[in-house]
């Protein structure tokens, strides 16, 4: 678990007064995910990486021949989400989650309220 703070301004500002001038906090903590995590594929950093025993893969390959979709669509999702199919198919989706690495983002705090 890892907690960033990000802080520019040295008061609170207003975004509709300081855009384009001061350096957006979220988008700071953006840019520094995404040195850890590749947005568009959800893999993480080479650094991060282990290799995946030859035991592992035969597995990945065995179970996601017999489960097929099932690995995924057993998780139901909002109508117009996709579950995350890398481009190795069902068995580089079975590794993701269970041998990488995966960053996960579970709360923010400090965001404006929506109302």
């Amino acid at each position: 678990m890892v907690d960033i703070e990000v802080i520019c301004g040295s008061e609170g500002y207003h975004s509709g007064e300081t855009g384009g001038i001061v350096p957006d906090t979220f988008r700071i903590w953006r840019s520094l995910l995404d040195r850890l995590d590749d947005p568009k594929t959800g893999r993480v950093c080479k650094e991060l990486e282990v290799d995946i025993p030859e035991w592992k893969e035969t597995e990945a390959k065995y179970l996601t021949d017999l489960c097929g979709m099932n690995l995924c669509t057993k998780f139901p999702l909002e109508q117009g989400a996709k579950h995350c199919l890398p481009e190795g198919g069902l068995k580089d989706m079975y590794l993701d989650n269970v041998w990488r690495c995966n960053l996960s983002v579970t709360g923010a705090e400090g965001l404006p309220a929506l109302q």
